[in-house]
């Protein structure tokens, strides 16, 4: 079995094996120079950018009032990874070549939550049951709704003992 001294000894020679000018990833703007917009993204750049975000955060007035009507906007199959995607999809239609950088619509709203929907039984869910899991706030069974988890796929006598 190997000790950790002999881990952390190969993981520093794999670390310098993979730093080698030959083990380099191939980047297509390499020797190119940067766009006016990265030549200003240094180190106090991004901090007074996290500074100015925060402080307008924190200058958000609480809205105390009782709520008229509220708006969910449900991206139904939009993961995190799907939502970068457009963003960087976007920042290049803007003519940026990383794109990144760029912001979505909702992305400035002032009260923004992400929701973690999967049914009790199913990872990747149906929209059936994630629609009634926001609406209600029970989550169900995968391919169901109206029911709590005790209905069963394709059986509608368990609908009997469910719970509506």
């Amino acid at each position: 079995m190997m000790g950790l001294s002999s881990y952390l000894l190969l993981c520093g020679v794999v670390v310098v094996v993979l730093a080698r000018e030959d083990h380099q990833k191939p980047r297509p703007w390499a020797g190119k120079t940067k766009s006016g917009a990265l030549t200003g993204e240094n180190k106090n750049f991004w901090l007074q950018k996290g500074e100015d975000e925060l402080q307008e955060a924190l200058n958000l007035e609480p809205n105390t009032n009782i709520a008229k009507n509220i708006i969910l906007f449900i991206g139904d199959g939009m993961s995190l990874a799907t939502v970068t995607a457009a963003r960087v999809y976007k920042g290049q239609l803007a003519g940026n070549s990383e794109g990144s950088s760029a912001q979505l619509s909702w992305e400035k709203l002032p009260h923004v939550g992400l929701s973690k929907t999967y049914d009790v039984d199913y990872m990747v869910p149906d929209s059936a049951a994630t629609a009634f899991a926001m609406f209600s706030g029970v989550k169900t069974t995968g391919y169901t709704m109206g029911y709590d988890n005790t209905i069963d796929y394709l059986k509608p006598g368990s609908a009997v003992n469910a719970t509506p």
